[in-house]
């Protein structure tokens, strides 16, 4: 065989970069291929649904008021490069019940659970996901989950922890947490075992917040009353494609 013929996982993971160059979303271009019997079935790419125009060209209100990445993600219209790649499985009639599923990043809760519920075995994926709580659905429902290395072209198993273990710790730090501080609740794409400052006079069952960063929030961006509003978002949302295009070349 070739020493420069790339191995059946190899050729699947690289799939996925392709898909991924084709998701409309400015923060993280994200792809998904599902397979079987070494049989690709589907793909998807993360990006708004059909009839919607692309935030890459009308912006991203997340962007326009600086939403970390995690939170308010159901103001974004965009779904899921893992959600595409499944809701193409059940428009076309193929099943996909017993394949494995390559993404470029892994899953988060919602996504996690759609795969565990679809009948996907195995995930494949390259860059991680700060989520216990992901890892804990898809460990649970007896998902396996494999970390693909692209430096060493191979990937290793991962032993996750399971729901119950990432919730015990959520439950334990939130009745640990000092009085002065609250336990983060637990946000997709951001570790949730974590603690921010809560307000002066706050009980524990306030909802934490923050209206910068020093406080343990974050700043808003107000372009609301901007004249220039809708172009301001379009080139916000053009520099950071650019940005991440750049970041894959290597510049």
């Amino acid at each position: 065989m070739a020493a420069d013929r790339p191995t059946v996982e190899q050729y699947f993971m690289d799939m996925t970069h392709l898909v991924k160059a084709r998701g409309t979303c400015p923060r993280r271009q994200v792809g998904a291929v599902i397979v079987k019997d070494k049989r690709v079935l589907t793909t998807g790419y993360n990006g708004a649904p059909r009839n919607f125009p692309h935030p890459l060209d009308v912006g991203c209100l997340r962007d326009e008021l600086n939403v970390p990445r995690g939170m308010a993600a159901d103001i974004c219209p965009c779904l899921h490069a893992e959600q595409n790649a499944i809701i193409q499985a059940a428009t076309t009639g193929v099943s996909i019940e017993g394949g494995d599923l390559y993404c470029t990043t892994q899953p988060c809760t919602q996504c996690s659970r759609m795969v565990a519920n679809c009948g996907i075995k195995r995930v494949v994926f390259e860059e991680s996901y700060p989520d216990p709580l992901a890892v804990g659905i898809l460990t649970t429902a007896g998902v396996e989950l494999w970390k693909w290395d692209g430096k060493s072209k191979a990937a290793t198993k991962v032993k996750g922890n399971t729901f119950e273990q990432a919730q015990d710790e959520l439950r334990r730090q939130w009745r640990e947490a000092p009085p002065s501080l609250t336990p983060k609740l637990p946000m997709a794409g951001e570790n949730p075992l974590a603690l921010t400052p809560r307000p002066a006079g706050a009980s524990r069952e306030a909802t934490p917040t923050g209206s910068s960063p020093a406080s343990g929030g974050y700043a808003v961006r107000d372009l609301s009353s901007a004249p220039d509003r809708a172009e301001v978002i379009r080139r916000l949302a053009q520099e950071k494609a650019e940005k991440k295009r750049r970041e894959r070349e290597g510049r």
